[in-house]
């Protein structure tokens, strides 16, 4: 049986479904982006590739501006002073620390979630704007590695995966800056959260070593997702240092307002 003349019957839907899966092809999307139109994590309003948030919240989304501490990035209220608090009566491990914004709103709900909730597409979101901000801002120069915060095995594998290691992995290939996979935590520790300043460094201490590789002199930027008391990243710059680099900057995607005087 034929239509159209010498057409086959179905041919005509044949023809629009073919037509569909160049489309789909052409631009890289799938099925189920085509029946399921993908939203904006945190508007949801529809977006037109398969992004994560759209144009609008992502240009939205506070920066650090200001005066802050030059070396932990704390933002300061008192534009003669460089250091806050806890870097003027310490000395750190690490050298440098930036974030992009401040641990509430809109950052406080794509970082948990990516953590908690699984949603890897907004670690190339937020790599993207970390990469966009090094390529912009320079504030740690000519470095040779990235690191990332490493997960105990128990964590990772509750988890799936690490975010911290999503982000480093997307600026690795940003930049074809090689990853440093040596940094290890090599016991269980329970959750920072709620614990005062003194115990989260009692909690993490020694939890990390650095396996040693060509690190020697070398300088490297440590990523990781939040900064709040810098109790986590101090431990593993002190590890990444033992094994050989001779600097390491941190750069997280956002940090909280901790008052370091406590």
């Amino acid at each position: 049986m034929t239509t159209n003349g010498d057409m086959p019957a179905g041919w005509s839907m044949w023809h629009v479904f073919s037509k569909i899966v160049k489309r789909i092809n052409a631009v890289g999307m799938g099925l189920v982006s085509l029946f399921f139109p993908p939203h904006c994590y945190l508007c949801r309003e529809e977006v037109e590739q398969l992004n994560a948030i759209c144009d609008n919240c992502r240009n939205n989304l506070p920066r650090i501006s200001g005066p802050i501490c030059t070396v932990c990035g704390q933002p300061l209220s008192d534009q003669s002073v460089d250091l806050c608090h806890s870097c003027g009566i310490r000395r750190h491990h690490f050298d440098r620390v930036r974030a992009l914004g401040i641990y509430r709103d809109g950052w406080q709900r794509l970082i948990q979630g990516l953590k908690f909730e699984g949603e890897k597409a907004i670690a190339k979101e937020l790599s993207a704007l970390m990469a966009d901000y090094l390529k912009h801002e320079d504030p740690f120069g000519i470095v040779d590695t990235f690191s990332y915060v490493p997960l105990d095995r128990r964590r990772h594998r509750q988890r799936g995966f690490n975010q911290s290691q999503l982000l480093a992995n997307r600026l690795s290939c940003a930049f074809a800056v090689p990853v440093e996979d040596g940094l290890r935590k090599i016991r269980a520790t329970q959750p920072q959260t709620g614990l005062s300043h003194q115990l989260r460094r009692e909690n993490l201490r020694n939890a990390f070593t650095c396996i040693p590789s060509i690190a020697n002199g070398r300088t490297t930027i440590l990523i990781d997702d939040v900064y709040t008391t810098g109790t986590t990243v101090e431990e593993c710059a002190q590890a990444l240092k033992k094994a050989g680099y001779e600097r390491v900057f941190v750069l997280t995607v956002a940090r909280t307002q901790y008052d370091q005087t406590k």
